[in-house]
């Protein structure tokens, strides 16, 4: 990690930082820095040369990553070595500028309007930016809490291996914490999985299996119960479990729940979410019926999911028969542990046409582009 002191000027253009690598130039031309041609002397042992853009979160990134480095002002820059400089700590440093770790971005997104969407325009429609999560999901919430819980559970030891079984969004933000805290992961999905979220699953290093899909729930292939075997046959495995494990809806009602209610004011009266371990709607939907049980939780189900008959029409689980759907990462061919479904008030079925089509149109009312996504809304009312 970086020295408990460093040295820093008052400017921060164009500091040192010493991290024993080959000098480089960051952010100009390779070939000028501050408009002159670079020299031999620039290129001093053990010395690297950093622009101001990008500097700090630099600094941040080695201490992270616990490399011994200094920061100290650029020798032959006329502008710093005029400049008084003083002892930072580091972490006093970070704490003033407001940089945060890594995984402190996780949850506190933002909440867009998306009124827009709304057939009724006395009705107001947000939308958490659940996208803006380090991996690019939701899941990131889960992932921190149930590996972090397990790690104080003692269920998770130094040198264990993680091992999930995803539909592609969870496992991207397993592998992306199992690396953070320094734990090889396994992560099991099916064919179904696009092969964007399998690269974003090997990218952090660990191991990507890829089981058949469409294969029944019970089927020693299926991508869980692989997950199950694996654990059961090594003893230094811990499985996330994210369809049984109660910490799954526990991460959403100490997060996405009271986000909704503080950024709403208390004023939101209904909650929409798909489910597929069913952790997103039912600890989100019991926080929000806590501060107000008036308020309204809906889950908008896959046509070919199991969710549906077993809500709606009270079949008997050994009953359930699930179906082919196109949609990712919601709906189910079986019912999870960590759905709470007394918590929803009503449900709906959503072909694959429609769930593409409204995601179309939400990205392109992000984007602004309104006159793309009234046209795709009303080709999709027409047909």
């Amino acid at each position: 990690m970086l020295a408990n002191k460093v040295s820093v000027g008052h400017q921060f253009n164009g500091v040192r930082l010493q991290t024993g690598r080959p000098a480089r130039f960051v952010g100009q031309a390779n070939s000028l820095y501050h408009g002159r041609p670079v020299s031999d002397a620039d290129f001093q042992p053990r010395r690297t040369r950093y622009e101001n853009t990008g500097q700090l979160q630099l600094l941040h990134r080695s201490y992270n990553a616990g490399t011994p480095t200094t920061v100290e002002p650029s020798v032959g820059n006329a502008r710093l070595s005029q400049t008084n400089t003083q002892a930072v700590d580091i972490q006093d440093l970070t704490s003033q500028l407001k940089v945060p770790l890594y995984k402190q971005l996780i949850g506190n997104t933002a909440m867009v309007d998306l009124s827009s969407l709304s057939a009724n325009p006395q009705v107001k429609i947000l939308g958490k930016c659940e996208f803006a999560n380090p991996s690019g999901s939701i899941k990131d919430r889960i992932a921190d809490h149930i590996l972090t819980t397990a790690e104080a559970e003692g269920k998770l030891k130094p040198g264990g291996t993680v091992v999930a079984a995803t539909s592609g969004n969870t496992g991207a933000s397993v592998a992306m914490i199992s690396a953070m805290k320094g734990y090889h992961y396994i992560v099991i999905t099916n064919e179904k999985t696009s092969k964007e979220k399998c690269d974003a699953m090997r990218s952090y290093g660990g191991e990507v299996i890829i089981a058949p899909s469409g294969v029944p729930a019970d089927h020693p292939d299926h991508y869980q119960n692989m997950a199950v075997t694996l654990c059961k046959e090594n003893a230094d495995y811990f499985d996330v479990d994210q369809y049984d494990n109660p910490n799954n809806p526990e991460a959403y009602y100490r997060t996405l729940g009271p986000e909704i209610w503080m950024q709403t004011k208390g004023r939101v009266t209904h909650f929409v979410a798909g489910g597929s371990t069913g952790g997103t709607i039912s600890g989100t939907g019991r926080f929000l019926k806590d501060m107000n049980p008036k308020i309204k939780v809906m889950l908008p189900d896959p046509v070919g999911s199991v969710f549906w008959d077993f809500w709606a029409n009270r079949k008997a689980e050994k009953d359930l028969e699930a179906k082919s759907y196109q949609c990712e990462g919601v709906g189910k061919d079986s019912i999870p542990g960590a759905i709470d479904f007394d918590v929803v008030d009503d449900m709906m079925q959503v072909t694959d046409k429609q769930s593409f089509t409204v995601s179309y149109v939400s990205i392109c009312i992000l984007v602004q582009d309104h006159h793309v996504a009234l046209h795709a809304h009303l080709e999709c009312q027409h047909k």
